[in-house]
């Protein structure tokens, strides 16, 4: 006779696990960030091949990083093509991707977003479809503890 078990496992330990055995948590924050932000400018590329109705064909396309470290501030901005405001509620959660089936797992924001959190920080996000959008990571100082 089969026996049955059942697996039970909390997705954010699994990912926890899986991260961190493999990279540091400021490679992975950093890569994620600038990932994103880059298929970001390549989704605005192609809407201005294909949509005569997308922003100006020579308009600059780029990524920004600054810090301020007074403030204790990260922001990665990007001139790609934007969050739509339904999606932006969803954005860190595991597995939520707005990308083309087998092009992302949804899993780079919400593996920034529970390191920020492990930090006691959190991160603003502004975006505008067709525009850009903007990360700003807020962490609190490092205590000389």
């Amino acid at each position: 006779m089969a026996e049955t078990h059942t697996f039970k496992a909390e997705i954010k330990q699994l990912l926890d696990i899986l991260v961190h055995s493999l990279y540091t948590e400021r490679d992975i924050f950093l890569r994620e960030l600038i990932s994103n932000a880059s298929d970001a400018l390549h989704r605005v590329q192609f809407e201005q091949l294909t949509n005569e109705h997308v922003r100006d064909a020579d308009a600059e396309l780029h990524i920004r990083i600054t810090s301020d470290e007074e403030a204790g501030t990260l922001t990665i901005s990007d001139t790609g093509i934007g969050i739509e405001p339904g999606d932006l509620g969803r954005i860190f959660d595991p597995f939520y991707t707005t990308s083309p089936v087998g092009k992302g797992t949804g899993l780079g924001l919400s593996i920034c977003y529970s390191i920020v959190q492990q930090h006691h920080g959190y991160i603003d996000v502004q975006s505008e479809p067709g525009i850009g959008t903007c990360f700003t990571v807020h962490l609190p100082a490092a205590s000389d503890g």
